[in-house]
């Protein structure tokens, strides 16, 4: 058997395409630049009494578990969110989702305000099945839909097929994501169908694994704002823009992928690049929209380290904590 396709970037092609559903660029990581801002960022820590670090889902699992650490530390506060937290959805009250392996094996995908061509996700299931249906991303269409399905229910183009997936452009109305998911739980007895949306990766990136790694460190939920440790125990906070708004950041440290500029005098404002904060190949893992964890190397055990987990790591020893 084969090895994986090797790359001229030191990464295989299968994984160069895998890290495309996640990651908008492969990051060359910081090397001796980030460890160089150890020393800085624990001075600047040891000083503030409300620091916080946002936008979070621009840095490995790895390194999101050492600044959950850090920040409990320094009674600090994380926040996935870059800004705010608009880009989130609360629980809603039913979800038919899946993962990229059940679209795959799909008999029909329906892409709503979208098509296959529309990112490297899309692509990677219009490879796999190419039998589909478009539909628009408004209320009308989808309700339309779920009374024909009431009235028949192999009315097209779902009552026909076994297995459905229905695949939503990024951005869509949370009230069509909604209604897609109530049709789908209408007639799971008939046909099986899931629900997915596309995910902003540009502006998401690792924000399914930073969020997941927060809630599993502290049993709290991210979708509407962060964690505050400000008194050792872990409890909700606001997003980054209300406790800006309230002045309640005496140190932001800012790993969003566009800098969050202008609201903080430079002295209380670190920016940490996310270029910097991440390397492929390394021994990190990232987590793809759908709960899938992808390893940044084909071969991790020999990969050199997360920059970003390595300089965490290292101001919390600088600030006396943990290794």
């Amino acid at each position: 058997m084969s090895g994986p396709k090797p790359s001229t970037d030191g990464i295989s092609d299968a994984l160069r395409a895998d890290l495309a559903m996640v990651l908008p660029e492969i990051p060359c990581g910081g090397g001796t630049a980030i460890e160089a801002m150890a020393g800085p960022l624990a001075e600047a820590l040891s000083k503030a009494k409300a620091p916080v670090i946002a936008g979070l889902g621009t840095m490995s699992i790895e390194a999101v578990i050492r600044a959950v650490e850090l920040m409990r530390d320094v009674r600090g506060r994380v926040l996935p969110w870059p800004l705010t937290a608009g880009t989130s959805r609360g629980p809603m009250s039913v979800t038919q989702t899946a993962t990229l392996g059940h679209v795959f094996a799909s008999d029909l995908v329906i892409w709503v305000g979208c098509t296959g061509a529309d990112g490297p996700i899309a692509e990677a299931i219009s490879s796999h099945q190419l039998r589909a249906a478009l539909a628009p991303p408004t209320l009308e269409a989808v309700l339309g839909l779920r009374a024909a399905l009431a009235t028949n229910p192999r009315a097209e183009p779902i009552g026909n097929w076994k297995r459905v997936a229905v695949v939503l452009a990024p951005g869509c109305d949370e009230r069509v994501v909604s209604q897609w998911h109530r049709l789908a739980a209408h007639v799971q007895q008939s046909v099986r169908v899931a629900v997915i949306q596309l995910p902003d990766i540009p502006s998401r990136r690792n924000i399914r694994g930073a969020c997941e790694v927060i809630t599993m460190l502290t049993s709290l939920s991210c979708d509407a704002g962060g964690v505050d440790f400000a008194d050792g125990t872990p409890r909700p906070c606001p997003d980054v823009a209300t406790l800006l708004s309230l002045n309640a950041i005496d140190l932001l440290i800012d790993t969003t992928p566009s800098p969050i500029e202008g609201l903080l005098p430079p002295a209380r404002h670190v920016r940490l690049n996310p270029s910097a904060l991440m390397a492929v190949p390394s021994a990190a893992r990232v987590m793809r929209f759908d709960g899938v964890m992808l390893r940044l190397a084909d071969d991790p055990d020999s990969a050199p380290p997360d920059p970003a987990a390595m300089l965490f790591s290292a101001v919390r020893k600088r600030l006396g904590g943990a290794p």
